[in-house]
């Protein structure tokens, strides 16, 4: 366990807590711990990512915490402690059409998230589910699709 006395010697450590449930994990589609910040060649390598809420001694002592919308509760699981500095991160991976399965509604969070990450484009850290790109086809490559002119 890490206490915050180990923080305050790890400060270029950053410290993000998942803290509620995403499609059946704290995960977040990521790994625990700081290797996969590496792996993925993060401009930001300081990075640590836990699910345990009592790793620092108090939540307060995290750098972000996450949230994902759909399952977070703001009315009876939200943080008790936050430090000014503490980023609050809106983790959310679904349109707008499907609202209805949140569990706290969009609107109450006015004010309460810092950053954002979501397919959006205008995200803080924008994770879009896929992307396009241009591939040339060889001069002797035929098209499989009856609608797409051979050239």
């Amino acid at each position: 366990m890490l206490t915050s006395d180990r923080l305050n010697n790890e400060v270029s450590t950053k410290y993000i807590l998942t803290w509620s449930e995403a499609y059946g994990s704290k995960k977040y589609s990521w790994e625990f711990g700081s290797e996969k910040f590496l792996e993925a060649g993060c401009p930001e390598a300081r990075c640590f990512l836990t699910e345990d809420r009592n790793m620092l001694g108090s939540v307060a002592d995290f750098d972000a915490i996450l949230f994902h919308q759909r399952s977070f509760n703001l009315q009876t699981d939200r943080p008790k402690l936050r430090s000014p500095g503490q980023r609050y991160v809106h983790w959310m991976f679904e349109s707008p059409a499907h609202l209805h399965y949140d569990i706290t509604p969009l609107d109450k969070f006015k004010n309460f998230f810092n950053w954002s990450i979501s397919y959006r484009l205008d995200s803080t850290f924008p994770t879009p589910y896929g992307s396009f790109r241009l591939v040339k086809r060889k001069q002797d490559q035929k098209s499989t699709r009856s609608d797409i002119p051979d050239p």
